[in-house]
């Protein structure tokens, strides 16, 4: 607080795992309040619904008014409230299927439409797009706005392109490169006027716009320029270069200053955008002054002596009264008869990298009568989307003998119709969930739509349960007395063509999980079950223990 009051000198904190990130920007709100500084000069800027009305629940609290609570805000909503001027949200038609951009696209006439051929994916005699795939120009209109680019040309294309990993466009036709760049120039001028003139926009567009048309919105930036004297960022280390462009066109050094709050350990974003090395970079272009809170107050010493034999550049510390904490290693076969043997019940939080893993588990559980909970339903819309989408697809009704046939056709054309930018990860994420639709179809006979409503209703729609199962991205932030890391042999994932960076956030993912249990001082807690897959191998049960657990821990009695 003292660097906070001293100067307008913006700075980065860097507070690595359960070393009290979200409570640096109450304390810091509430800094502000006692020292004479107006909510409406300051915002906090968060990434996420769910993370800004925890962080406005808690400062409000803190600061015991409401006026504060309201300065929490997404980076998407501040930007969009600062052009819209005094026009209101409901008056702009926000496109949420992302499919904005393909229809302008097709309109020029640069993609196909309707069997109307575009001058970008038409097929040569061997079936071939002459120049691109639709599903490909789209990705990189989109990594264009994400990496603002103003300027664009064949060789910016090229240059976004070899960044992204995009290999249609790493080509050295510099025919087909002038007319890639011809159709991004055109379609993303028609985007900007149709969300200026028409009010029809997307998320991306809420940031993009103004950093694209600075100019014309000139008068309105340079009134929150005058008008901010601080803006907090939560979450930095997950921020892209359009966000962190948008953020430095409020920045004026001489009338505000920036506070970055984040742990470049919990970048695992990068398919999204999102910049692995976001803390220097927002340090470099700031100014800013480094702050490192390595204090954890989650963790039992035992976890963080674990994280730390792991990943030895990470000097994450317990806190001088916490409690030693439990690290145990579970056999699947015997979670469920361990959690009925219980007396006391510990609020348990459940993590594992793949979705499939998290469902095979709440079936196990289910049928022992465990219930368990997932974070807001989220994986239960996107398996009744993907099978509803399947069968709409097969252009037929739903027919239990034929389903596993149809999803497998649906998973394969989905994948077919992959960019190639991140094909891989996002390859994989399409299996994840067929074989999340496989398990439950398997397992409870699925006759109809309905049918699948009433399962993922009864496997999905908890209110109340010991266990909230989460992935690791979902779970980031969350913290339980107990954790259950669900088949952590499963983590990091590796794909061939994996980038240097892709291999460092996933990790990352593995220092998420481990450092998410609650230990207290007051009741038993911090347990840390390392939930182990059993495998036939040769006529034999194996456990399928992590790579990346040390030698001296790799004993299941291990305690």
């Amino acid at each position: 607080m003292g660097g906070l009051g001293s100067q307008l000198q913006s700075m980065v904190v860097e507070a690595l795992a359960g070393c009290a990130k979200s409570s640096t920007m109450v304390l810091i709100a509430v800094f502000l309040k006692h020292n004479d500084y107006k909510a409406a000069h300051c915002r906090f800027v968060v990434f996420g619904k769910s993370n800004q009305q925890d962080l406005k629940d808690k400062i409000e609290s803190a600061t015991g008014k409401p006026s504060w609570g309201k300065i929490v805000q997404t980076l998407h909503s501040f930007a969009f409230e600062i052009w819209r001027g005094k026009d209101k949200t409901k008056d702009y038609k926000i496109d949420d299927r992302r499919d904005k951009y393909q229809s302008i696209a097709q309109s020029l006439g640069a993609i196909t439409k309707s069997g109307k051929e575009g001058d970008l994916d038409k097929k040569n005699s061997d079936g071939v797009s002459v120049c691109c795939e639709a599903v490909d120009f789209l990705e990189l209109v989109e990594k264009l706005r994400i990496y603002c680019v103003r300027e664009i040309t064949p060789s910016s294309v090229l240059a976004i392109a070899q960044r992204c990993q995009m290999d249609t466009f790493l080509i050295n036709q510099a025919e087909k490169l002038e007319k890639v760049a011809y159709w991004c120039q055109r379609v993303l001028e028609e985007g900007a006027r149709l969300a200026v003139e028409e009010k029809w926009i997307d998320y991306t567009d809420m940031l993009w716009l103004l950093w694209k048309e600075q100019g014309r919105f000139r008068k309105a930036i340079d009134k929150w320029r005058g008008k901010l004297k601080f803006i907090g960022v939560d979450e930095s280390q997950d921020m892209n270069l359009l966000q962190i462009a948008v953020l430095k066109i409020l920045h004026n050094p001489q009338t505000n200053f920036f506070c970055f709050v984040g742990d470049r350990w919990q970048a695992i974003y990068g398919f999204r955008g999102s910049e692995s090395d976001c803390m220097d970079i927002v340090q470099r272009e700031f100014k800013c002054d480094r702050f490192y809170l390595p204090l954890n107050f989650r963790c039992g010493k035992k976890h963080l002596a674990l994280v730390r034999q792991i990943f030895p550049h990470i000097k994450i510390e317990p806190r001088s009264d916490a409690p030693e904490g439990v690290i145990r290693y579970i056999k699947e076969s015997e979670l469920s008869g361990l959690l009925m043997s219980e007396r006391e019940k510990i609020p348990t939080f459940g993590i594992a990298r793949k979705n499939a893993s998290l469902i095979n588990m709440a079936i196990q559980l289910a049928l022992r009568g465990i219930p368990v909970k997932f974070k807001e339903g989220l994986v239960s819309k996107k398996i009744y989307n993907f099978v509803r989408q399947a069968v709409s697809c097969s252009g037929q009704l739903y027919q239990s003998e034929k389903f596993p046939q149809v999803l497998k056709h649906y998973a394969e054309a989905k994948i077919a119709r992959l960019p190639q930018n991140n094909r891989l990860i996002v390859e994989w994420e399409i299996r994840d969930l067929e074989k999340c639709c496989l398990l439950l179809f398997y397992q409870y006979q699925i006759r109809s739509l309905s049918h699948w409503n009433q399962v993922l209703e009864m496997i999905f729609e908890k209110k109340e349960a010991q266990i909230e199962f989460h992935t690791i991205h979902s779970g980031k932030g969350g913290e339980g007395e107990r954790v259950l890391f669900v088949y952590p042999d499963e983590t990091p994932l590796s794909y061939p063509g994996q980038t240097s960076e892709e291999r460092q956030q996933e990790q990352n993912a593995i220092y998420i999980a481990l450092t998410r249990c609650l230990a207290r001082n007051d009741r038993p807690s911090g347990e840390l079950w390392l939930v182990i897959r059993e495998v036939m191998e040769k006529g034999k049960s194996v456990l399928k223990l992590p790579v990346w657990l040390p030698t001296s821990k790799k004993s299941p009695d291990n305690k």
